[in-house]
């Protein structure tokens, strides 16, 4: 509060990272309720994308190698559905998978099944 009190533009900017938090928080509580697992599990890899992607031609490279139960984890639903999500993700060449296990989005058309 002391620092507030001598900055007040801190108080701008605090407000701000609540509200963001706030936000996100919603969103992501409506997904929950409304959205099915592959949806969902969409919804996280584009933010994955959009965080921590390296762009590779039209495509998106997520640099990290996430195990299935970290994935499910991210999208709150059980190890073996997010299995396949993923699977039903490659088939539709949504996703592919490198060497090294890191994911590959084509983010356009998961942004087109998002929508």
């Amino acid at each position: 509060m002391e620092a507030v009190r001598e900055r007040p533009d801190l108080l701008t900017r605090l407000v701000d990272v609540f509200c963001r938090a706030l936000s996100e928080a919603y969103a992501q509580v409506n997904t929950l309720a409304v959205d099915d697992t592959a949806h969902r599990l969409a919804k996280v890899l584009l933010k994955l994308a959009a965080k921590i992607g390296q762009h590779s031609g039209s495509e998106v490279e997520i640099p990290t190698y996430l195990t299935q139960e970290e994935i499910a984890q991210m999208v709150a639903v059980r190890r073996e559905r997010i299995s396949t999500a993923l699977n039903f993700f490659r088939r539709k060449r949504l996703i592919q998978y490198t060497n090294h296990g890191h994911l590959v989005l084509n983010v356009s058309a998961l942004e087109s099944y998002v929508s």
